[in-house]
């Protein structure tokens, strides 16, 4: 059975509602892994409103650049997505200079990112090249 295509501004739009969940779940688990209460996944709710500004706020105009001048690819994507955590960490850590947790939220932005990339190749069956 084939799976069902979305537009591209569908997919697209669908592809930065996943974006923005994916970091505020990979912090709540890393939080049940530090801690081992599997009830510290409520974390999540937290982290969320960090996670959708910005995805709101950094993503989708880096998004939009790319898409104007066509330089969206998946290599284009995971490096926004790494500047992207860099970003959330100087923003959020207050110039904390903690090297493992810049590159937690570096690979963080990334793995977004990289959910970003499948969720919109996934749904609408096309490449950002094509």
């Amino acid at each position: 059975m084939a799976a069902a295509r979305m537009n591209g501004a569908n997919a697209t739009l669908f592809a930065f509602v996943v974006a923005a969940i994916v970091p505020a779940l990979a912090l709540a688990l890393l939080r049940v892994v530090q801690t081992g209460e599997l009830r510290d996944m409520v974390f999540a709710i937290f982290f969320a409103p960090y996670s959708i500004a910005a995805t709101v706020f950094l993503a989708a105009p880096a998004y939009l650049l790319f898409r104007w001048f066509r330089w969206i690819n998946l290599w284009s994507t995971l490096v926004s997505g790494i500047l992207i955590g860099a970003m959330v960490d100087v923003l959020v850590g207050a110039g904390t200079l903690d090297p493992i947790g810049s590159l937690l939220m570096c690979a963080i932005g990334c793995l977004s990112a990289g959910a970003f990339w499948v969720v919109r190749v996934w749904l609408s069956g096309v490449t950002f090249s094509e």
